[in-house]
């Protein structure tokens, strides 16, 4: 072969390997560097309030194994295995479209003139995914936000790419469908989704309700839009799912940082008992469930200037709530003894 089939075959290759690199230096670094966080910040008495709260059936573990414990049933469920046939999927799907690539490379420039064209629109949609998952990839390496689910999506990506680069490049002549193969290529497959079915729906005259409902979780304080998303593809998508939920499973499948996700639940339980009156009493420094319980002992306190303090911060909240101080001490004593907000008061770091 001449040096330019070489070039061309090297070019291709160390594109294939730049795809997958980020998915093995975050297995190599990024993965082991959460579970060490994980793992400096739940302390022995932390993950005996973690087993018992959520592992009933681990109560009898004797104090010194709890850390063992824990890192197996880690291992178990978020270990590295878990991302090896998603890797593996990936690898096949864009070494297919590689060798689909450097086939049509070799045919344009009349290297190997015997081999079987590929229609230009498949390379293109192809090299349109390729930009986008090698940017969605590199993205996640830099915010260590990976799951092996993330790396399905990608491949989904990759299978997607031509079938819908022909059907799009069907609306124009060859020559811009070639382009918008492309470009429709750099999309995220969600976004793809959303504008196919809205096409569908026009042209079969389908009513299709264009506005996106604001999500609920968007309603607590620490909650914007693109974090009540990675919620809702773990699962959550209502105050009630966050205020229950798992924290340690929930960190580790959303990537977020523990503290994080304890103070969303926190908040999220808070607002269970008070709904959007927890607007009123944030300046009162009532922002979660852990403050309500700092309320509540603070209440108990045998010092009697804090005692007083407390009784004054109790009384302005009820103020700010429009309820009777009777009322709202029932409420307090509910939050504070609820087991979530004992399990988020004993685990915080």
């Amino acid at each position: 072969m001449s040096l330019y089939n070489w070039l061309i075959i090297s070019i291709c290759f160390i594109a294939w390997i730049f795809l997958l690199l980020p998915s093995i230096a975050y297995l190599k670094t990024g993965w082991l560097s959460r579970f060490n966080m994980l793992k400096g910040v739940l302390s022995e008495e932390a993950l005996k309030v973690y087993f018992s709260q959520f592992f009933p059936s681990k109560e009898h573990i004797q104090k010194g194994n709890l850390g063992k414990e824990f890192e197996k049933l880690f291992f178990k469920d978020y270990g590295r295995r878990h991302y090896i046939l998603p890797l593996i999927l990936l690898a096949l799907t864009s070494l297919a479209g590689m060798l689909l690539l450097v086939n049509n490379l070799f045919l344009w420039f009349k290297m190997c003139p015997t081999l079987i064209s590929i229609h230009p629109i498949a390379i293109s949609a192809f090299l349109g995914a390729y930009m986008w998952v090698a940017n969605d990839q590199l993205e996640r390496f830099r915010t260590r936000n990976f799951t092996s689910h993330d790396v399905c999506i990608c491949s989904y990506r990759f299978l997607i790419a031509i079938p819908l680069g022909f059907s799009f490049a069907a609306i124009f002549n060859d020559t811009v469908g070639i382009t918008s193969a492309f470009l429709l290529g750099t999309f995220p497959a969600q976004t793809l989704m959303k504008y196919a079915r809205r096409f569908v729906n026009q042209k079969m005259n389908i009513a299709d309700d264009v506005t996106e409902p604001l999500n609920e979780l968007q309603q607590l304080q620490s909650i914007n839009k693109e974090e009540a998303e990675r919620y809702r593809d773990e699962g959550i998508t209502n105050i009630l799912d966050l205020a229950y939920a798992d924290p340690i499973d929930l960190t580790i499948r959303t990537n977020f940082n523990f503290n994080y996700v304890l103070d969303c639940a926190s908040q999220a339980l808070l607002w269970l008992y008070l709904g959007k009156n927890v607007e009123k009493v944030r300046l009162l420094g009532l922002r979660g469930a852990q403050e309500a319980a700092a309320l509540y002992v603070g209440l108990k306190s045998n010092d009697p200037e804090t005692k007083k303090i407390y009784e004054e911060n109790f009384k302005a909240v009820a103020v700010a709530l429009g309820v009777d101080e009777k009322a709202f001490s029932l409420t307090l004593i509910q939050i504070a003894e609820d087991p979530y907000t004992q399990f988020f008061c004993n685990v915080w770091c």
